[in-house]
């Protein structure tokens, strides 16, 4: 009886511990797709504004250049391990900073 119910408990314990882990996977899933959102709107406002000419205020170019380099290393350890959210926020990262990059340069 004794057995019966420890095997029991640790079937229930196994099933326990996957689905929390399930829960804790998925969790780290959306945060980092809540922070791709964050990180990429935060470019949004001075890009928008420069476009329709409501602004002059751009970040200075080494800034630029600095996540631009950051980026591009990013989307190489990502292609290499294959990790889709860094490939797909990388790519967004590029077009912007490409786009901050062009207005600065051709300022």
């Amino acid at each position: 009886m004794i057995t019966e119910i420890k095997e029991l408990f640790h079937e229930y314990s196994e099933k326990i511990k996957g689905v929390l882990l399930f829960i804790y996977e998925k969790f780290g899933e959306l945060c980092g797709w809540i922070g791709l959102v964050m990180i990429h709107a935060a470019t949004l406002p001075t890009t928008y504004a420069v476009i329709k000419g409501e602004s002059a205020n751009l970040p200075p170019l080494s800034m630029v250049l600095m996540v631009w380099g950051g980026l591009l290393l990013f989307f190489i350890r990502s292609t290499i391990v294959r990790d889709r959210l860094y490939l797909f926020s990388n790519g967004i990262g590029f077009f912007f900073q490409s786009v901050l990059l062009a207005m600065i340069v051709l300022k």
